[in-house]
């Protein structure tokens, strides 16, 4: 599986980001706590419809948010 696109609101600590993979490796660099791992956390969710780090969905919803989305 490829993914070539990712779109994200109120998903973790990303309120809207579109983002796109035109390579078949991406490498996530950044300064701590700048969403690398919430990245990492959106596939795994799309992959299996849970969060690997927290048992509650309501949990990767953006602070103050009732919903998240990823497409």
């Amino acid at each position: 599986m490829y993914l070539n696109k990712l779109e994200l609101n109120n998903f973790r600590n990303y309120k809207n980001i579109k983002l796109e993979f035109p390579k078949q490796k991406t490498i996530l660099v950044g300064r701590n706590a700048q969403g690398k791992s919430n990245l990492l956390e959106c596939v795994y969710y799309l992959a299996t419809l849970s969060s690997n780090r927290t048992s509650s969905d309501s949990e990767v919803i953006y602070w103050e948010e009732s919903f998240a989305r990823i497409r």
